[in-house]
């Protein structure tokens, strides 16, 4: 296990020289190196140094655990704060952040990957083989979509019916790319998906929504979704796909 804290925004560099001082040892090969830290910090603080530790293929894995939410300083907004959600710049009072979360899983497939997935908290086996996955083909980007008490204002009983409602609303697809084959893990018929207000009503970040606004976040899980489709119809088979 290591750990490169201290510097915020440094894993790629701090991984880079632990992987040459790895190398002058011949521990190269022998060793696992995973970097595993939230999404303001990989995805917006360190999005130079995370991004470029592809661009020279490091053996890493990076686990992203998102909160959706700078938590410890306010619950100010991140790159992953969805549509519509309130925080500490974005209140309720003015409807909520007026743009689209992020989507990094999807942009990681296009940035020299190997292995690419999402996954929420709830669906534990899923988790787990992703996580196997993730260590086994680097460089590897793991989005694990994590519920907040303080952030999205929840009773603490409806954490994990929030984390199994993520998927169940199509609000998180839950999907792999692993050297060039894209495909869904869990998948929720048309029939049996829920309203997305279904999730929203446990959550304070999302009160005083519109009925316009209810409509605005459906098309935009539709269109989430239709790319996930889209994705999958493209990328199947045995087939390797090179960048």
């Amino acid at each position: 296990e290591l750990q490169t804290g201290g510097r915020i925004g440094c894993d790629g560099s701090g991984l880079m020289g632990i992987q040459a001082a790895m190398k002058a040892r011949g521990l190269s090969g022998k060793r696992t190196l995973v970097v595993m830290s939230g999404e303001g910090r990989t995805l917006e603080m360190g999005a130079g140094d995370f991004i470029a530790a592809f661009d020279r293929e490091q053996k890493v894995t990076f686990i992203v655990l998102d909160n959706q939410a700078y938590a410890s300083s306010g619950s100010a907004s991140t790159p992953t704060t969805p549509l519509l959600a309130s925080t500490r710049i974005f209140s309720r009072a003015t409807g909520g952040k007026d743009t689209a979360e992020r989507n990094m899983p999807m942009m990681m497939i296009f940035g020299k990957a190997r292995y690419v997935a999402t996954a929420v908290s709830a669906y534990v086996r899923d988790l787990v083989v992703k996580v196997q996955e993730a260590v086994k083909f680097q460089p590897s980007y793991l989005h694990v979509v994590v519920p907040c008490q303080v952030s999205w204002g929840y009773s603490p009983d409806h954490g994990v019916q929030i984390s199994r409602r993520l998927v169940q609303t199509g609000m998180v697809p839950l999907w792999s790319f692993k050297e060039g084959v894209f495909k869904r893990t869990v998948r929720i018929k048309p029939e049996e998906r829920l309203p997305v207000n279904e999730l929203l009503t446990l959550q304070r970040r999302y009160e005083n929504l519109t009925p316009e606004d209810l409509a605005d976040l459906e098309n935009h899980i539709g269109r989430k979704n239709a790319l996930v489709d889209a994705m999958e119809e493209v990328l199947t088979g045995p087939e390797t796909v090179s960048w």
